[in-house]
């Protein structure tokens, strides 16, 4: 004979509730031992549904994810969609951990496969990986696990990475210290452990290192120089702060730092300083550009995009067109000619761009109309079989229709 429970098994969940409903019905001391069984065995049973249905949606996200950053490592790349999938897959993973239901042996697993692809580092998405495994550690222990996997990983970065979570995740100063203090090669290597001497109050200890670190560091040295002009700075040590604005300069050259130590200069000092800052940045065009331009000295701007065919610069021409409005028109008509007789689209479209400027010179700085008119005539008439030209010229028709 078929068990009750057998044959319930084949029925549908309304027919079990309805079966159910009529027996209570009936039956108020069943309706009674049902309710208590229910009302003890719910939260479980429901808690249970949760962890099953948040398995459920890892195990989607996770599949898509893996099949994805598993083809972007074997290609190298891939579509800009698959890696926003693979990215909102990882977030969405990260958020149904902070739920608390699913596993630890799940999330220890979770974490190994993404630092497993991180390893690889051929999938374009070493950030979203080693992010997602940071966000899933909440304790003492996930960060020790990941430290684990990391390990087995010699670069650089991820050593680097390593030291970071003992120092701000663990508070593990002493194994931090260890580990920094055997690895001081860079001046970044440097300059990290100034932060945390710094932080710690410890500043002369932080001065010491960051002159260290620009005596032996290698690479980037920006941030220990940055230190120390602001160490000076605070000490109100003028030569010193002087010092160290100069060698900022020296590593980092720009008009804004340059305007900084020329207003921090006293007294006579600015007559030096000035050239010795100038002489540094000789073989840095653009720069010397912007500074040559602060100081007015506009013949050596003009001098400098002028130079060759491939030095010229639109930018820095119109900022110049004032000061050598004659000087640009020729240069512009030659560029005009140019470009016409390549005699395609493009570049009659570039040809009308500086007849723009001309137009600009001549009738804007130089108050000259009429030169402006018959030049615009001269090309309606030089060129009357290039009906794409004489369409682009339409342009300045138009807008001198609308001027006057």
């Amino acid at each position: 004979m078929e068990e009750p429970l057998d044959k319930l098994n084949e029925l549908k969940k309304e027919q079990i509730l309805n079966i159910l409903s009529k027996v209570m019905e009936k039956d108020e001391a069943f309706k009674i031992k049902l309710q208590n069984s229910v009302d003890s065995r719910f939260n479980q049973l429901t808690r249970q549904n949760e962890i099953d249905d948040d398995l459920g949606k890892y195990q989607e996200l996770w599949d898509e994810a893996e099949r994805i950053i598993d083809d972007l490592n074997e290609y190298g790349g891939g579509s800009e969609e698959d890696e926003i999938t693979a990215s909102d897959n990882l977030h969405n993973i990260v958020e149904l951990f902070k739920k608390g239901n699913l596993s630890l042996d799940l999330k220890r697993e979770f974490i190994k496969n993404c630092i497993h692809f991180y390893y690889l580092g051929n999938s374009g998405m070493d950030d979203d990986l080693i992010n997602t495994s940071y966000s899933v550690c909440e304790n003492k222990e996930d960060w020790l696990f990941l430290i684990e996997k990391l390990k087995k990983i010699d670069r650089d970065y991820t050593n680097n990475r390593i030291m970071d979570i003992y120092r701000d995740q663990l508070a593990d100063d002493k194994t931090y210290l260890e580990m920094r203090l055997n690895k001081l090669h860079y001046g970044m290597d440097y300059y990290d452990l100034v932060k945390f001497y710094d932080t710690k109050g410890e500043k002369q200890t932080a001065f010491e290192t960051a002159l260290e670190g620009l005596k032996k560091g290698e690479g980037r040295i920006i941030d220990l120089i940055k230190y120390l002009q602001k160490y000076y700075e605070n000490k109100k040590d003028h030569v010193n702060t002087l010092k160290y604005h100069i060698l900022i300069f020296k590593e980092e050259p720009s008009l804004d730092s340059y305007k900084k130590i020329r207003n921090f200069c006293i007294d006579d000092e600015w007559k030096n300083v000035s050239k010795e800052l100038y002489g540094l940045i000789l073989d840095k065009e653009y720069v010397k550009r912007q500074i040559d331009f602060e100081n007015k000295e506009y013949k050596k701007v003009f001098e400098s995009i002028t130079k060759t065919e491939y030095s010229f610069d639109d930018e820095w021409a119109r900022m110049l067109e004032p000061v050598f409005p004659d000087d640009f028109i020729k240069i512009y008509k030659q560029k005009i000619k140019k470009n016409i007789e390549y005699k395609n689209v493009k570049n009659y479209y570039i040809a009308v761009c500086y007849c723009f400027r001309v137009k600009n010179i001549l009738q804007t700085i130089l108050n000259k109309h009429q030169d402006w008119d018959v030049y615009l005539n001269s090309l309606k008439e030089n060129y009357p079989k290039l009906p794409a030209f004489q369409r682009e010229l339409r342009q300045l028709d138009d807008i001198q229709e609308e001027d006057e």
